[in-house]
């Protein structure tokens, strides 16, 4: 970058005269960034709050980029999230075998738009089903805690049949 694109860069975005940048280029020896901790210690660049910045700036396609970037964003968290789904997985085991593995996105999808999916899967638990979770972002404590549920599931059932028996 020359001087001259260099002076117009420092003046842009610094808010000063093309004099004034030119000065604290030759002065920094032509370190735009020491140019720039020139003019602020000069008191010659003048920072707005991002809250004054929105009251004066008109909509236009820079507001729309902002909206678009949003979305983009959005696209990039939910993308994201479908791989890390498809990466980890739900195994649905009985007496010690793996009956179905389902991967994470699925079984979202499935409590999403089937309201019967968790009642099923507490349902199941007292027929003897457990559930463990595995892949790179399950962390151990997740199949701890459905052990548990299980467990307990396995003690009311336990419980229950021996009312039974004893009436």
């Amino acid at each position: 970058m020359d001087h001259f694109e260099m002076t117009e860069k420092l003046r842009e975005k610094a808010d000063v005269t093309y004099e004034e940048a030119k000065a604290a280029l030759e002065n920094s020896d032509w370190d735009l960034l020491e140019a720039i901790v020139y003019l602020e210690n000069k008191g010659k660049i003048h920072h707005t709050s991002s809250n004054e910045q929105k009251e004066t700036e008109p909509m236009n396609a820079k507001n729309g980029d902002t909206l678009g970037s949003m979305f983009q964003n959005i696209g990039a968290f939910i993308g994201k999230m479908v791989e890390k789904g498809n990466r980890n997985v739900m195994e649905v085991h009985r007496r010690n075998k793996i009956v179905l593995t389902l991967p994470l996105t699925v079984l979202v999808l499935m409590v999403i738009f089937f309201w019967v999916t968790i009642p099923a899967i507490i349902v199941s638990l007292f027929f003897g089903f457990r559930y463990r979770f595995s892949g790179t972002d399950i962390s151990p404590k997740v199949n701890d805690a459905m052990d548990s549920v299980a467990n307990k599931a396995e003690g009311f059932k336990d419980n229950l049949r021996r009312k039974d028996d004893s009436e």
